[in-house]
């Protein structure tokens, strides 16, 4: 398990693709069939089912977004949330481009 700073309140997907054994973000892995209530049906386990109820659950419509950062990006790319940051106040790009610790 990995921890994130997002609750479930926030309705927001997992960023990126990091999380998932396919590779996609949640938008792809949504066009792709694995949120459906036939998903078990089409070849997504159950397992992979329940992976998505919880990474992804506004791309999968199991919540209303209260904001849309991120809930629609298809990208796979490393992006900064709008309003989460590291512990010392600055987005994760700060960090890679000075090469400081977070």
């Amino acid at each position: 398990d990995v921890c994130v700073d997002i609750a479930p309140s926030d309705c927001m997907d997992l960023p990126g693709c990091w999380w998932n054994q396919w590779g996609k973000s949640c938008g792809a892995l949504q066009e792709a069939g694995a949120c459906s209530a036939r998903s078990v049906e089409s070849g997504w386990s159950s397992d992979d089912v329940a992976l998505m109820q919880r990474a992804c659950p506004a791309s999968c419509g199991y919540c209303s977004p209260r904001r849309s950062v991120q809930n629609a990006s298809m990208s796979c790319a490393c992006e900064d949330d709008a309003e989460y940051r590291t512990a010392s106040g600055n987005p994760c790009s700060w960090h890679l481009e000075t090469g400081q610790s977070c």
